[in-house]
């Protein structure tokens, strides 16, 4: 790098997961419960925690989505339980979940496009 790139801009990024800050998820929507954090990889690759008893509201994205879970399990509504190992694909604008875990979660998650959730009411 030059120096006048940014990172973002850069063909390899890496990250420490490690080293990134949890950052506290807030809902904007009203529609979660329990306790939500997240780091940033990149504007398409977050790395969720959900605490012990959490339930996030029914949703789509506006980008195919694919969640990788790696510790406890995770349910999205009536497509059952996701537990260590796991891989999900989801293609764009499909509504589900709810997400919920009993005694929380970690996963992946990596998207087509910048992520963002998209309540069916707010759907044209």
């Amino acid at each position: 790098m030059t120096g006048t790139e940014s990172v973002m801009d850069s063909p390899v990024r890496s990250a420490e997961l490690d080293k990134l800050p949890w950052i506290d998820y807030e809902d904007e929507h009203g529609g979660s419960t329990g306790v939500a954090q997240f780091k940033v990889v990149s504007p398409n690759i977050f790395y969720v925690r959900f605490g012990p008893g959490f339930a996030g509201p029914v949703h789509c994205h506006p980008h195919d989505t694919t969640y990788f879970v790696v510790k406890g399990r995770l349910r999205f509504g009536d497509e059952g339980w996701f537990g260590p190992g796991s891989v999900r694909w989801v293609r764009r604008g499909h509504v589900y979940g709810p997400e919920e875990t009993d005694d929380g979660t970690e996963f992946l998650v990596v998207s087509s496009g910048p992520i963002k959730l998209i309540l069916p009411e707010q759907l044209p």
